[in-house]
């Protein structure tokens, strides 16, 4: 079993070693690591250069945001398993491929785990994101920290959505009648808030996108996003300053 990496990158210098390192300390070594780099201007691709080898697949070009990368990263992919990685998070369970490769059984599988916000000022958890337990197209886990069968590689992100276009993708995944979901009751990933999706200064933009996107299923559909949201609330477990 071989699970494919996927990474979009720029200007992503700050972090850039740090999440290179947790990807190359895992036990479990049989995965590929395609990059897109929209042109940094820093050290990003001198940095994924010290730590590349034969796995890595680095490609620099002017892209059209995020998920326009991320579609061109589905396009290269050989492995059987997809993993969003994005630049700035940190993996911090050195089993968690492995942990994965033992839950594996087709293409088709969608594994969720659980993930940590933490604060980019602070570097400590904010909350921690709890993975649903069942399957559903409303209550989705996060796209950090879960694993996409490359079946469902034929999905591509919208890119006329520059923040939720990720909630699409994965409703989309979610209707599919060949999903195989499991949840894995462990915390895989530092996710550092002030990303597109949890700045607060996006969040309304955010929100008039999710309600055009479910909007797209079906008028009615739009009567769900309140289900969203509250649901949203109980994967979040506040920790006390």
């Amino acid at each position: 079993m071989k699970i494919s990496v996927i990474s979009t990158t720029y200007n992503s210098e700050k972090y850039m070693a740090e999440n290179l390192e947790a990807l190359k300390a895992q036990t479990y070594q049989n995965f590929e690591h395609i990059i897109f780099d929209n042109c940094s201007t820093d050290k990003t691709v001198e940095i994924i250069k010290k730590y590349q080898d034969h796995r890595t697949k680095l490609f620099v070009e002017k892209d059209d945001g995020i998920f326009y990368g991320l579609n061109k990263c589905l396009e290269k992919i050989s492995g059987d398993l997809i993993f969003l990685y994005c630049s700035d998070d940190t993996i911090i369970n050195k089993n968690l491929f492995y942990e994965i490769s033992k839950l594996y059984e087709s293409q088709s599988d969608v594994i969720s785990t659980n993930v940590k916000i933490i604060s980019q000022k602070t570097g400590k958890t904010e909350r921690l994101w709890k993975s649903p337990k069942k399957l559903s197209h409303i209550i989705l886990p996060a796209h950090t920290g879960l694993f996409i069968g490359a079946y469902f590689k034929k999905f591509s992100f919208d890119t006329k959505y520059k923040i939720s276009s990720d909630f699409k993708y994965l409703r989309k995944i979610f209707k599919d009648k060949k999903i195989r979901y499991k949840s894995l009751n462990i915390h895989s990933v530092n996710q550092r808030d002030g990303g597109n999706s949890t700045k607060y200064t996006n969040q309304l933009k955010k929100m008039f996108e999710c309600i055009r996107i479910l909007k797209e299923d079906s008028f009615f559909s739009i009567f769900l996003y309140p289900v969203k949201i509250a649901y949203k609330m109980t994967q979040f477990i506040w920790k006390k300053k």
